[in-house]
């Protein structure tokens, strides 16, 4: 189960170094050592398996997205930039990561801000990128999405992931099920709002 736990745990908008993830895990009380430091040496190698299968995205310094990765870490973990040697993130589309190419870090960071936002359910999402994957839904979902009273951030975001996958689909995606979605944007912000409560 240790690499499920990873995965949850890293399932963040706040990439975490595996000093972090270790104390996280301990605290959830389910592993015999209580030693955040042991566990963290114990579970480097697990995290790199976990970014070579596409699971999780690793931030490292003069990569795409360190700076804001690196950011967002210092900030809401009050970590040490000094002390980061490398940040942990979950792909933002799992548990249907093997459907799509490996996002961009940015991508990546800016898409899991989104889903602890509005406290979307990553599934909408992929039915969402599905849909632009679609000829037969590409431009409708594209129109219904210029219709919605957004943040220009959140439209760009929507409007990359519409043009992130664009080989042939598995099943037809739900077109209505992805409207319904962009409509409940509107409503207003539906996730926990401030990252504080993630720390």
């Amino acid at each position: 189960m240790l690499y499920d736990d990873l995965v949850n745990t890293l399932y963040s908008p706040v990439p975490l170094p595996a000093t972090e993830v270790a104390r996280r895990l301990v605290r959830k009380g389910i592993y015999r050592t209580r030693n955040a430091s042991v566990l963290a040496y114990r579970i480097k190698d697990k995290l790199e398996n976990l970014v070579e299968s596409g699971y999780v995205l690793a931030y490292v310094p003069g990569s795409p997205g360190w700076v804001q990765a690196r950011g967002l870490a210092a900030h809401f973990l009050s970590i040490k930039p000094r002390n980061t040697p490398k940040l942990y993130q979950s792909n933002f589309l799992y548990p249907a990561q093997k459907l799509f190419p490996r996002p961009d870090p940015l991508l990546n960071l800016s898409a899991m801000a989104f889903i602890y936002k509005y406290g979307v359910d990553p599934m909408e999402l992929v039915n969402f990128i599905l849909c632009g994957s679609d000829r037969e839904t590409h431009n409708e979902i594209r129109l219904f999405l210029y219709k919605q009273h957004l943040d220009y951030s959140d439209i760009t975001l929507l409007e990359r992931l519409l043009e992130f996958n664009q080989t042939s689909v598995p099943f037809k995606p739900d077109v209505e099920r992805a409207k319904q979605m962009l409509s409940h944007l509107n409503t207003g912000i539906k996730g926990g709002g401030s990252l504080r409560k993630l720390t």
